[in-house]
């Protein structure tokens, strides 16, 4: 669908991933993506730091049995921000 790009995601409170055991992830408002569009990236990356973490990831828009998603392998870098870092890193995307 799409290229890979840098999105800042966050973990939130809501049902554990059951492949992984990890908190949810989903995309900060202000990137042109929906905030209810799941994140598949590392578990153990979203397992490591506490829920309300924003980390900033390259992924990009796909979709499987007709659900849209944003898919970041695992094995992949990222970044931890702080919530200042994370609204100026999308400011300046724009």
């Amino acid at each position: 669908m799409s290229d890979y790009r840098y999105i800042v995601i966050e973990t939130y409170n809501g049902t554990l991933e059951p492949s992984t055991g990890a908190p949810p992830a989903r995309p900060l408002p202000g990137q042109g993506l929906s905030t209810s569009l799941k994140v598949e990236c590392s578990g153990s990356m979203r397992k490591l730091h506490p829920v309300g973490t924003k980390f900033l990831i390259k992924a990009k828009l796909t979709e499987a049995y007709g659900t849209p998603f944003l898919y970041s392998s695992y094995r992949w870098n990222y970044e931890v921000l702080s919530t200042r870092a994370a609204k100026a890193y999308i400011e300046r995307a724009k």
